[in-house]
């Protein structure tokens, strides 16, 4: 296996990872912000915006595990 092949993938997949976690970050406070103004249909998505959320904690603990070694 090249090793700069090795390094091309890790970054492609860090950066995805990257992104997916601010997109879920953003999506988590624009649901923060609209609970508060009372938009009825961001309390029905509640559910699911907890299951996304805490999906997104543990692959964000992962990522800062593997980050640390």
């Amino acid at each position: 296996m090249d090793k700069n092949l090795l390094l091309g993938v890790f970054i492609g997949v860090l950066a995805t990872l990257l992104l997916t976690a601010y997109l879920g970050i953003t999506t988590y406070a624009n649901s923060m912000m609209g609970w508060k103004n009372g938009n009825v249909m961001q309390n029905n998505k509640g559910h699911m915006q907890n299951m996304h959320d805490h999906m997104m904690m543990e692959m964000h603990e992962e990522c800062e595990n593997i980050m640390s070694t």
